[in-house]
């Protein structure tokens, strides 16, 4: 747990710009997260069965890649769904996909993505309606 509170930390330098989310926001990417693992033990495993050769993670809402919750009088700032993607399964995806609406989180995101050096990224700058 540490260790992603050390990647939060490194997700806050390049931009001060945070999506505000509610308080149920990290039990939602913690299901994610935990959904993410039982996915990524199916696909490595066809992977393996040479069914696979490139999986794509495709968000389609990816925001600034960082959430702000305001908890209190003091507020928390976690890793968004892209990264949790990238963190928890960057050896079964071969290219991500980010799209998002807003164009000052495009860039947080764009500016978060290159500090992290994070390989095989599009973004795209669109509403995914």
């Amino acid at each position: 747990m540490s260790y992603l509170k050390v990647f939060t930390n490194e997700l806050c330098k390049p931009s001060n710009i945070h999506y505000e989310v509610h308080e149920w926001t990290p039990l939602k990417l913690i299901a994610f997260s935990y959904w993410l693992g039982l996915y990524t033990r199916i696909m490595l495993n066809q992977r393996k069965k040479g069914r696979f050769k490139n999986i794509w993670y495709l968000d389609l809402l990816a925001g600034p890649g960082t959430n702000y919750v305001k908890t209190g009088a003091k507020g928390e700032v976690i890793a968004g769904s892209p990264f949790i993607a990238y963190h928890f399964a960057k050896d079964l995806f071969t290219k991500y996909v980010f799209i998002e609406a807003d164009k000052e989180r495009k860039e947080a995101l764009e500016r978060r993505v290159s500090v992290l050096k994070i390989p095989n990224v599009d973004i795209y700058h669109g509403d995914c309606n």
